[in-house]
């Protein structure tokens, strides 16, 4: 974990990143929890835009993407506050679905098997409840944000 002091315009930040090797890195700033993807910069970090670390950074540069925070809201969620759609937490291959419509689950219980840069990542139930429509497939390419199950109301 890394912990950096930012400055945006005249305010300064609290920012700590978690384990860069996570994908997605939670990032908190100002004690809001963010999740965000690491993309590798070819060459040198900006100066002028990098934070100052208040422990050692690491040797390779990297560039982290945040996304506008205007624009946040807008963005899909893996599952809407409240709401009845788990979405796909990264672009992948469906390589197995565990649950069936009309089956009560548990929180944390397995819904899909999603298979990205070779690795098989796990989706599981955010909440209890009854699923009501299975959207995807094994088999099915998915994009970051498309839906993959839908509770009952």
């Amino acid at each position: 974990m890394s912990r950096y002091r930012v400055k945006v315009g005249d305010k300064l930040h609290d920012v700590t990143v978690d384990d860069v090797t996570g994908h997605p890195v939670t990032v908190t700033v100002d004690g809001r929890p963010f999740e965000v993807w690491i993309q590798e910069d070819e060459g040198p970090p900006p100066a002028a835009s990098a934070p100052a670390p208040l422990a050692a950074a690491p040797a390779s540069a990297a560039v982290i993407q945040t996304p506008d925070p205007l624009t946040v809201a807008a963005q899909p969620r893996r599952m809407e506050r409240g709401g009845r759609t788990v979405r796909a937490p990264m672009p992948g291959k469906i390589t197995q679905v565990a649950v069936a419509a009309g089956q009560t689950v548990e929180r944390g219980q397995l819904l899909c098997v999603l298979e990205a840069m070779k690795m098989n990542n796990q989706v599981r139930s955010p909440r209890e409840g009854t699923i009501g429509e299975i959207v995807t497939a094994t088999g099915e390419q998915v994009n970051y944000g498309d839906p993959l199950v839908v509770f009952e109301l």
